[in-house]
């Protein structure tokens, strides 16, 4: 028996392709005796993705005497991992 190793020669990033398909085939030294198998690869999702701020702000102005719990600034953040991963505080 003969081992089969394969690498990629770009990365697979799972915001880019969830999974993807490999045909292999095997064939000893006479034509006749050949095989294929058909492989669906399924790419796991890693947190390889940081979160960032939709709008960036550079100072916040308020008058004085504010009210207690007054809302100084909404902001909003996103991330392009997927699941659990895409999940901040």
């Amino acid at each position: 028996m003969n081992g089969l190793s394969h690498s990629f020669s770009q990365e697979v990033d799972y915001e880019v392709d969830k999974f993807f398909n490999l045909t292999v085939y095997v064939q000893d030294s006479n034509p006749d005796h050949r095989d294929v198998a058909y492989i669906e690869v399924t790419v796991e999702d890693y947190n390889d993705n940081a979160p960032e701020f939709n709008q960036k702000v550079q100072s916040i102005r308020h008058k004085e005497n504010i009210a207690e719990g007054t809302s100084l600034w909404n902001c909003s953040a996103s991330d392009e991992d997927d699941g659990v991963n895409a999940d901040f505080m």
